[in-house]
């Protein structure tokens, strides 16, 4: 059932709406090229550079600020900023630094000392907004940080602002009724993802070194393929997600939902990972060295194609192997995943049982009672609604699971069991998954509902408690957009993810510039 509903929409976005999108959105605009060159560093190496006292801190920040300040205006990534206190804080790091006789000894107490970056709105930053996109919450205000931001703060990170989310986060696009539409840097008329969109576009505009955002069903790695950035779905339940919205009490979120990170250079993500770690860094193997003549590769073009439902685009295939085949140069061991996964083409089905058995959060509750999603979706189509249409659609797609006939779950449960079963057999510590991240570059905007099966390639890694990076490999040669691959680990194997990433960047460069 689930394929002839999407089928349907398909046809419908084909011939109906795809081109009245493109006529709507027909005019581009473009970013300013970054003139600034301390933009062009990772944020490692910035931090040495202040610890050093080559540069200062608050001239970084500065320079962050006036890049937010030219971009945002086209993109409209940012929510709330804090720029006052921003350039205080780096001020006061900078005495700190003046201070202090040997500042070597903050590599280690405070490793991103006087570094920028910024923060999905989802995410507590004291005295930032967190109204995530609802109307009601226009106005509500953080006390305190997340657990994260808290940990990034003690190693000396400055946040500059929050990004822009969808309303409730539930959307593979980024626009709500408080903010408006997040544009995406490579070309405006399109989307730059959900949910993490706000942020991602930043990063990718070199508005932001680096970024913390969330994932439950591919709102890092989505944004991350639409910007051109690298971005890290980690294992769940290593990262705390304390003082997060919306507020989630179904155990199973846990085994979906990761805080992780959206960042330019592969370079800076072991780091950040270290810090917003905490104590969980012992229950990983991050300084491991992998040894590429050692690693298995599983790799997939397609997961399945019935009924033409999302082709793969050409070349994002080409790209998926031809990082595979980069691998096997290097000695690893390849193999087509669909040989040793029986139940692959059944990814949509799975990944969809799985995600809309989620039964928080409640969406449309209002003062203790319930809104009729009926009349809130036919509002929303006349602008009526204080609820979006895509967080609208995504709540009839959970509550009716999926359109997947009753009589079906059982059997989609059971298959997802066994197939997470085959998938954890496979992934130890010597393996990984090379696949697409999505089916398309980034689509016109509000063209994702019509390519929602796409996200079967999103859902796996969420549906099986797998980590998982996005890594930019290339711009698309008919839309000059950026792509790339995504690769999937075992539980608790992020550290072979990222270190990938590296190898990866070190390749094929990793990410570049809009103006490229």
């Amino acid at each position: 059932m689930i394929r002839i509903f999407i089928l349907i929409g398909r046809i419908w976005g084909f011939f109906v709406i795809g081109p009245i999108l493109r006529v709507i959105f027909w005019r581009r605009k473009h970013i300013p090229k970054a003139e600034n060159p301390l933009l062009d560093y990772a944020a490692v190496d910035l931090a040495t550079k202040i610890r050093n006292r080559e540069i200062t801190s608050q001239r970084l920040v500065q320079a962050y600020i006036t890049r937010i300040k030219e971009v945002n205006p086209i993109i409209n990534a940012v929510v709330d900023e804090r720029f006052a206190k921003a350039f205080l804080e780096a001020d006061a790091i900078d005495q700190l630094i003046s201070q202090t006789d040997d500042t070597s000894l903050f590599a280690l107490t405070k490793p991103f000392l006087g570094v920028p970056f910024t923060v999905k709105e989802n995410i507590g930053v004291e005295g930032m907004t967190q109204g995530v996109g609802v109307v009601s919450r226009r106005d509500i205000r953080c006390t305190s940080d997340g657990a994260s931001i808290k940990l990034l703060r003690e190693a000396g990170a400055i946040p500059l602002c929050v990004g822009n989310t969808p309303e409730f986060s539930l959307n593979l696009e980024c626009y709500n009724h408080i903010t408006g539409r997040s544009l995406n840097p490579y070309d405006t008329r399109r989307t730059c993802g959900g949910s993490t969109g706000g942020d991602a576009a930043l990063v990718g505009a070199g508005a932001s070194l680096f970024a913390i955002g969330s994932d439950i069903a591919g709102s890092i790695r989505l944004p991350a393929l639409n910007n051109g950035i690298f971005g890290l779905k980690p294992t769940p339940g290593l990262i705390s997600y304390e003082n997060y919205y919306p507020i989630v009490n179904d155990p199973n979120f846990n085994k979906f939902f990761s805080v992780g990170i959206l960042a330019r250079y592969a370079n800076d993500m072991k780091s950040i990972f270290k810090v917003i770690l905490a104590n969980k860094i012992n229950e990983l193997n991050l300084d491991k060295e992998i040894q590429l003549n050692k690693l298995r590769v599983y790799y997939a073009e397609e997961f399945d194609n019935d009924f033409k439902l999302n082709p793969v685009d050409q070349e994002i295939k080409e790209i998926v192997l031809k990082t595979v085949k980069y691998l096997e140069t290097q000695g690893s061991a390849v193999f087509k995943l669909e040989e040793h996964l029986e139940n692959l083409k059944f990814a949509l089905e799975i990944g969809t049982t799985a995600l809309t058995g989620i039964c928080d959060p409640q969406v449309l509750e209002c003062n203790g009672k319930q809104k009729n999603i009926g009349i809130e979706y036919v509002k929303s189509l006349f602008g009526c609604s204080d609820h979006s249409i895509g967080m609208l659609q995504f709540e009839i797609m959970r509550r009716n699971r999926g359109f997947i006939r009753k009589s079906k779950l059982q059997r989609w449960m059971e298959l997802g069991c066994k197939m997470e079963f085959d998938v954890m057999n496979l992934l130890d510590d010597n393996a990984i998954i090379v696949c697409p991240t999505f089916c398309k570059p980034a689509l016109y905007h509000y063209e994702l509902t019509h390519h929602g099966s796409g996200a079967s390639y999103l859902l796996l890694a969420n549906a099986f408690g797998l980590p998982a990076i996005h890594i930019p490999i290339t711009f698309h040669k008919g839309t000059g957009l950026p792509i790339g691959v995504q690769v999937i680990a075992g539980p608790k194997q992020d550290h072979i993810c990222i270190e990938i990433a590296r190898i990866l960047e070190m390749k094929f460069g990793g990410w570049k510039p809009p103006e490229n």
